[in-house]
């Protein structure tokens, strides 16, 4: 299984950092697709996902 998550601005960003948290301790695939105001707005650093 994979699941795409689309984050599009910064007000639900918590949300879909933590969906991604939870299905990759579940093991499942997932590809994160942001826009640019997502990552500026909340200042994120992603660590390594892989």
């Amino acid at each position: 299984m994979e699941i795409v998550l689309g984050i599009t601005g910064a007000s639900g960003v918590q949300y879909g950092i933590r969906t991604l948290e939870l299905l990759r301790e579940k093991e499942i695939t997932t590809r994160l697709i942001i826009s640019e105001t997502g990552l500026i707005e909340e200042n994120l650093k992603f660590e390594s996902w892989s």
